[in-house]
């Protein structure tokens, strides 16, 4: 039966989709600023491969190679294995698009600058223009002898190289009233489409004079267009934010064909085949892809398959029933260490319905070593199950520093035998060198809870040595048992000679309360 439906571990927001063959190809961002990768997803087979790749903005696929747009420049990518490979040395400025050219070169834009360069690792410059607003969008004929730069302020400007070796440009004009937002080349034709934020879709033949013909008319998209896929069968298709997806005749000017059941808002589009048949892939703003067939002469068909990313494989894992299937889930959100990640760790920590889980949750959250986890890791100071009590604040320190107290005050204020035990062994181990730990080693003498108290005058006992400071301490203690197994300790380590514990001793025989005036 053909799976309809699949969760694969890819994350962040798609920004670029390239099809080839059965292989869809795609680069992410994080909101986070943390790494995501190149993916590759095989939509016969549905496995997914993935290249390390922070902040993937464009992708421009030729003939012989590709080319990745990141966070710090280019890389070229191996086409048949994914690998990428440097390209030219890194950049502050993150390009904004790119175009596969002709004789193995590309375009990048970034900002206003559009330099043409070669496919070669050493990214040879080999021209560049400067034009007048921040460029946008490329797109290129699959020759690319020709190709087009659409900017923010709405001007298209056409490069050509049909006559010469080098680019020149052969055109600029003002087509769109705003930022141009989706560019491509008609395949059959010289000839171009354009869509902006002032809602148009346009038609444009790319010599000469640009005279463009508007396409979209009435039939458009209830929001602007952000993608154009050129097909067959003498179709083009656009997306929008609007929840549809829309077919046109690439002649004359019908109405649209358009379909909106299981459709996300469009991000980009591509061909990919799905059992030897040609599919439209539209990949989504909620981080999803789907495919839709295309039916005899080109038109929509409906949704075949949904693709979800690691997130929703994650919430599907951890409602299985079986505890290995939810311990892989959460290994995998502790291994992407976002915000969203780290919210669902926590929770689990409280909702799983395994122990053994939910302390491997803290522990995870607690590894992670992201300063989003304090929060969740001081809430789950208090959690119902001692364990993870004693693991949420080992995490919360490891967080913070072993040296600092700030966790250790938290802990002892929520009045746990073994919290509070658990910050006298770290106290003690502090207040040898660190004269705030031993004073609040000293305060933990007055803690509510009667373990914790006595844990606290034996820490004294080792960290103060053999003289009598420890018992004195204690004897300023606001609470009657401690000063009383102060004076006992003071005569099982034969302190009663000494000066200080006789004073002690007459001063507590009049003690308030009657256990510590008969035992002085």
């Amino acid at each position: 039966m053909e799976i309809s439906k699949k969760q694969l571990k890819y994350r962040g927001k798609i920004t670029a989709l390239a099809g080839t063959g059965s292989t869809l190809t795609f680069c992410t961002t994080h909101d986070e600023g943390l790494e995501t990768a190149l993916y590759r997803i095989d939509v016969d087979a549905l496995t997914l491969a993935e290249s390390p790749l922070r902040g993937g903005r464009a992708l421009a696929v030729g003939a012989k190679s590709a080319l990745v747009a990141a966070a710090t420049g280019t890389q070229l990518v191996e086409l048949a294995s994914g690998a990428l490979s440097a390209h030219g040395a890194a950049v502050e400025e993150a390009p904004s698009a790119l175009a596969a050219l002709s004789n193995e070169r590309f375009a990048i834009a970034t900002g206003k600058t559009l330099r043409i360069v070669d496919g070669t690792k050493k990214a040879k410059e080999l021209q560049s223009f400067t034009l007048p607003d921040a460029i946008k969008v490329l797109a290129a004929t699959p020759a690319g002898d020709w190709f087009v730069a659409g900017d923010e302020a709405g001007s298209v400007t056409v490069f050509t190289c049909e006559e010469a070796d080098d680019y020149s440009l052969s055109e600029q004009s003002k087509l769109h009233d705003g930022a141009i937002t989706a560019l491509a080349f008609d395949p059959d034709e010289l000839r171009f489409a354009s869509a902006g934020s002032d809602g148009r879709l346009l038609l444009t033949h790319a010599r000469g004079a640009l005279e463009p013909e508007d396409r979209g008319g009435r039939n458009g998209h209830d929001s602007p267009i952000t993608c154009i896929l050129f097909g067959t069968e003498d179709r083009f298709y656009t997306g929008a934010a609007d929840g549809t997806l829309k077919a046109w005749s690439g002649s004359g000017k019908g109405r649209p064909s358009s379909i909106s059941a299981g459709v996300g808002e469009s991000v980009a589009l591509a061909l990919v085949e799905r059992g030897g048949q040609p599919h439209l892939a539209q990949a989504c703003s909620d981080q999803s892809l789907r495919l839709f067939a295309l039916e005899d002469e080109g038109k929509l068909g409906a949704r075949k398959l949904l693709l979800e990313d690691g997130y929703h494989w994650a919430d599907a894992e951890l409602a299985a029933t079986e505890p290995q299937r939810r311990e892989a889930a959460l290994r995998f959100l502790a291994s992407t260490n976002d915000e969203a990640s780290i919210s669902t760790l926590a929770q689990r920590a409280s909702d799983d319905a395994d122990h053994a889980l939910k302390v491997l949750a803290v522990k995870l959250l607690a590894e992670t070593g992201n300063p989003r986890t304090g929060p969740h890791l001081e809430a789950l100071l208090q959690a119902y199950e001692p364990a993870l009590r004693l693991v949420a604040l080992d995490g919360l320190r490891s967080l913070e520093g072993e040296s600092a107290l700030r966790p250790l005050r938290v802990a002892l204020a929520l009045n746990a035998d073994e919290l509070g035990l658990a910050v006298v062994e770290a106290l003690a181990g502090l207040a040898v060198r660190d004269d705030q730990a031993l004073t609040l080693l000293e305060e933990t003498l007055d803690n509510k809870r009667r373990l914790v108290r006595f844990a606290a005058l034996n820490a004294l006992t080792t960290v103060l040595g053999p003289g009598p400071e420890p018992e004195l301490r204690a004897l300023s203690a606001s609470q009657a048992d401690v000063r009383w197994r102060a004076l006992v300790n003071a005569y099982e380590r034969k302190l009663l000679d000494e000066p200080r514990i006789q004073a002690a001793l007459r001063r507590h025989g009049e003690d308030e309360h009657a256990d510590v005036r008969h035992v002085a």
